[in-house]
């Protein structure tokens, strides 16, 4: 609650002293470029920045595609969270992981691209749809020495790829909902974010799935006040701190725009006769940087 109040501060002074486009327009820029930057500083284990085109051009298409289609936000996010919570099922005890990764793989991305062959892609899949369910419920008690051996081939984690893209709620993800008239576009957006996180292996996969972090964080913050960031804005700040484009801001610039957020939307909340601490703006300077650093790198075993 209380950081919903600062973030209500931050952008309610800079709404308040300038005008609305050009105060979105220069915090949307700082914010893509401070983000940016803190990616590269926190060495993320999850983002690979090797190629600094191909991880802007994957930024680039998908937060394109997000900020256009909510629907398409939305279930590429779960199927984000989705492909996270499989790699830490595999990775917390490898050796007795109940199916290889690329197996799962294979299955997920056939559902990404429409080539589950049908019926044979899916024989024995309803035979094994409660051996997935007893699967998963044990992972989130954390008995993993219980989990089913690996098969001597990939057909098991293959059609469990299948099912948990095709079909969530059949084996045990009730909260994702693939139903409706919409529900091809809604499987191939959740199935894409799954496949992203599960075979994230290059800059261009990277970039896209960097894409939804930074959307996802960007929308907390503006959209808690009823407010939208400046996309192009914003992608121009990142593109920036990726040395591809020359800078419409100094570094210094920037982080002194972010600093005068903390100190401003302090400020407002004492009176004149009261003097500001020092040690809180740099709490709360401290507390925000920890959230980004949180979402450019979330936690993996």
């Amino acid at each position: 609650m209380k950081r919903l109040i600062l973030i209500s501060f931050i952008v309610g002074f800079f709404v308040d002293s300038l005008s609305a486009q050009e105060a979105f327009d220069s915090v949307s820029y700082a914010f893509g470029n401070y983000n940016m930057r803190n990616a590269f500083e926190a060495n993320s284990n999850l983002l690979i920045l090797t190629d600094h085109e191909e991880f802007y051009r994957g930024l680039k298409e998908c937060m394109n595609t997000i900020i256009q289609d909510s629907i398409y936000a939305d279930l590429y996010g779960q199927g984000f969270n989705t492909g996270l919570f499989v790699l830490k099922m595999l990775i917390i005890d490898p050796e007795n992981k109940p199916f290889d990764l690329d197996c799962v793989y294979d299955g997920v991305h056939k559902v990404v691209s429409g080539n589950v062959e049908l019926p044979q892609d899916t024989i024995g899949l309803f035979d094994n749809i409660g051996i997935f369910n007893d699967m998963l419920h044990v992972f989130v008690e954390k008995t993993v020495e219980a989990l089913p051996a690996e098969g001597d081939d990939c057909r098991f984690g293959t059609l469990f790829g299948i099912a948990m893209a095709y079909c969530p709620q059949s084996i045990g993800f009730d909260w994702i909902d693939l139903a409706g008239p919409d529900s091809i576009h809604k499987r191939q957006a959740f199935a894409t974010g799954i496949a992203d996180m599960l075979k994230n292996d290059n800059s261009y996969t990277s970039g896209k799935i960097y894409a939804f972090m930074l959307f996802s964080f960007m929308d907390f913050m503006f959209g808690s006040v009823g407010q939208t960031p400046d996309y192009e804005d914003l992608m121009d700040g990142a593109r920036c701190a990726l040395g591809l484009s020359e800078p419409k801001m100094s570094i210094e610039e920037v982080d002194q725009l972010i600093t005068r957020f903390y100190e401003e939307s302090i400020e407002k909340e004492f009176t004149d006769e009261e003097i500001l601490p020092e040690e809180l703006i740099e709490e709360i300077k401290k507390n925000n940087e920890e959230e980004i650093s949180r979402q450019n790198n979330p936690e993996l075993p």
